[in-house]
């Protein structure tokens, strides 16, 4: 638990392969800053836009390891 009662959160590197159940891993577990690799998230973000509920938890996405290209501007 840190100082303000936050709580970090490593999700499990099965999770991290399927958009799905890191979509349902965020949702559960509230989580609310991400470290995301373009790529990944794009696919996350095309998962989220065929949910009805959607991702309110996260406040801030750090995008790393990939070239980020903003070809994709409708999904962020």
């Amino acid at each position: 638990t840190l100082l303000y009662g936050g709580i970090v959160t490593i999700a499990p590197s099965d999770i991290l392969d399927s958009a799905a159940y890191l979509w349902h891993f965020l949702q559960e577990f509230r989580i609310t800053h991400l470290s995301q690799t373009p790529a990944a998230f794009y696919e996350l973000c095309h998962y989220d836009h065929t949910q009805e509920e959607k991702l309110q938890s996260l406040a801030m996405v750090m995008l790393c390891g990939d070239t980020l290209t903003f070809s994709q501007p409708d999904l962020i």
